[in-house]
């Protein structure tokens, strides 16, 4: 069965390319131009993924989202407008997977749904349900918008040693810097936010030269 994947982007041009490009890859797609639409269509059926604009008519990108967390759990990547950082903040905290920046490539976009559907396909096997860090465990966690970022990658390639320099180009979305620290700090903090829950069955690892790896402890 094909992935089917909800488009809730008010400019009908875009909304039309991003449909023609992801059904051209062998997906299913719906389109909404506004959020009472959008939510409409999530009251009305399944999906295995939203994209969720930020700034939309009727019902903003991040007032849907809140009610959208009210009635499932399906995976979110908001759409945001260059700079608006808080906007990507007020995301995380409401439950958003991932977010994206205009204007971005199809490439980048292609490679994140994958990643997020390969997760959640992850998800629904049992085996493999202490990989996933839910929405009730980040809570705990109180991850600021960065480290969710970092997990994110390290939940997509778990078990899997990432170097520095592809950690920086995904997560902190910058070039790598030998001399920056600022990933080993996160890396840090994240670490000892995962240690210092009870109920946490997973941790970061530093793989000496190499990079970090999310696994089972």
């Amino acid at each position: 069965m094909p992935r089917h994947i909800l488009i809730i982007e008010d400019d009908s041009k875009l909304n039309q390319l991003l449909c023609a490009m992801l059904e051209e890859q062998g997906f299913l797609c719906s389109s909404c131009l506004d959020g009472k639409q959008g939510l409409e269509a999530i009251r009305q059926q399944a999906f295995d993924l939203i994209l969720l604009d930020v700034m939309l008519p009727k019902i903003n990108g991040l007032q849907v989202l809140s009610q959208l967390r009210e009635l499932c759990e399906t995976p979110v990547i908001l759409l945001t407008a260059l700079g608006a950082e808080q906007d990507r903040i007020e995301g995380f905290k409401t439950g958003a997977d991932d977010y994206l920046t205009k204007p971005f490539s199809t490439e980048e976009l292609l490679l994140r749904i994958e990643a997020i559907l390969r997760r959640t396909s992850n998800h629904s096997d049992s085996n493999s349900h202490s990989m996933q860090i839910d929405h009730s465990l980040r809570e705990k966690l109180q991850l600021t918008p960065i480290e969710n970022q970092i997990v994110n990658v390290l939940l997509d390639n778990f078990e899997q040693t990432l170097s520095k320099p592809l950690l920086y180009r995904h997560a902190l979305q910058k070039s790598f810097n030998q001399y920056d620290r600022s990933l080993d700090m996160h890396i840090s903090k994240i670490r000892k936010k995962l240690f210092a829950l009870d109920d946490c069955k997973i941790a970061v690892q530093t793989v000496h030269g190499k990079g970090y790896r999310l696994h089972r402890v």
